[in-house]
């Protein structure tokens, strides 16, 4: 196919040029624009004046604009949730940005592709309707309809420093209005203790678009019997403050990005210690949602004046995962809480390290462990009274971690 003079002259003056008999090539924004359109544009009387080039470069802006790659504004609604049954592989990476500043926008491009996982889990999707009658008396119950959650994740608020909680979980409700957490549970010597919330922590309130707004109060109130008692209160403030791309290992997506303000007083009493003042902490999360993954591409949680978490959807790199990496039952502190000193054991898995973290994700300290099968803790090492996340690491990516009360 021969190009006319005036075809290479649009070609010259909108950014076009010849690419096949189909197509022709866009250099301005590496776009495609079709023949049929191009041809139909330059059979168009042409003269040396200004008038009829702008109208030309205004006609070609036009079918550039159509044809510019890009996305556009998204609304986030409860089909974009997850679903009972549902899995994802997450790792869960390192940031450091200084000032913990984020920022946002509209048509915003959020680039973390520098992001390097250090660990990773495949997160399960639970349904309610498969676990033990007491979880579903509480949390699938048609007589209370407020309270039905959708699934159960595992891990959360139950797991409890010095209290022998097993098997927590965390339940959620999705709802054509709202989406976010009903309540909690865990065993206590085998036996199931369900604790639900008066009201839903909600996350998201649907349609969620650019610039809507939530705010949520409740609390959860447990009673362990023969044990002791529990309590949270969460204040939650939520906004859509950003919408555009997202950019990470696992791919480019189209995001709204929310971000979510919670205040947590946690209060712990068991029966045979004196009682502990709650403890309050202020958690800040940004949540990148996308139409067709449910759960977050992206989640940055910075709690205090630290990054605590930073985890995305990412593909499958680890096959081999040895003991659960969050609950691996040998794994044991005692006593808990300590004063001034405490001996953590494990069983006959080969961890090579271990690393004791503040819940602000600070590093306290660090040993190798490779051969042994317990460690002391000496409470000197330990910067202050409070919390703190203890972690073994072993090979193929396998961690396993416990919390630990130090006590003045």
């Amino acid at each position: 196919m021969e190009v006319s003079v005036v075809e290479k002259y649009l070609c010259l003056h909108t950014g076009l040029l010849y690419y096949s008999e189909s197509l022709y090539y866009c250099t301005l924004n590496k776009g495609y624009v079709p023949a049929r359109v191009f041809l139909a544009a330059a059979r168009l009387p042409v003269v040396n004046s200004i008038y009829h080039t702008m109208k030309l470069l205004f006609l070609f802006g036009f079918f550039l604009l159509l044809a510019r790659p890009g996305f556009s504004q998204i609304t986030i609604t409860t089909g974009d949730m997850p679903n009972a049954g549902d899995s994802v592989v997450v790792s869960s990476g390192i940031v450091s940005t200084p000032g913990h500043s984020f920022p946002t926008g509209e048509d915003y491009t959020w680039d973390y592709t520098w992001l390097t996982g250090q660990e990773q889990e495949v997160l399960h999707f639970l349904d309610v309707g498969n676990l033990n009658m007491i979880y579903q008396a509480a949390f699938n119950n048609p007589l209370a309809p407020a309270h039905r959650a959708n699934y159960a994740t595992e891990g959360g608020f139950m797991d409890i420093p010095g209290m022998p909680v097993s098997d927590p979980l965390t339940f959620f409700r999705n709802t054509p209005s709202g989406f976010g957490i009903i309540g909690y549970a865990g065993e206590y010597m085998g036996f199931p203790v369900p604790g639900r919330n008066d009201t839903l922590d909600v996350f998201y309130r649907f349609p969620l678009e650019y610039g809507d707004t939530s705010f949520s109060h409740t609390t959860v109130n447990q009673d362990i019997p023969s044990l002791g008692h529990v309590e949270r209160q969460v204040i939650r403030h939520t906004q859509a403050d950003g919408w555009g791309t997202l950019i990470t290992p696992y791919g480019t997506f189209n995001v709204l990005r929310v971000r979510s303000q919670a205040t947590y007083r946690d209060s712990v009493k068991i029966d045979t210690l004196p009682a502990f003042p709650p403890l309050v902490t202020q958690r800040v999360e940004y949540f990148f949602l996308s139409k067709d993954h449910g759960h977050p591409l992206l989640t940055i949680e910075v709690v205090g004046p630290q990054i605590a978490r930073v985890e995305y959807i990412d593909s499958l790199r680890v096959t081999r995962r040895g003991p659960d990496h969050t609950h691996d039952q040998s794994l044991s502190i005692y006593p808990n809480p300590f004063q001034s000193s405490a001996t953590l054991t494990w069983g006959d898995y080969p961890y090579h390290s271990l690393e004791v973290y503040t819940l602000y994700g600070q590093l306290v300290f660090r040993r190798d462990i490779f051969g042994l099968g317990d460690f002391h803790l000496d409470g000197g090492l330990f910067p202050s009274s409070g919390v703190y996340i203890v972690k073994l690491r072993g090979g193929s990516g396998v961690v396993s971690r416990i919390r630990g009360i130090k006590v003045k």
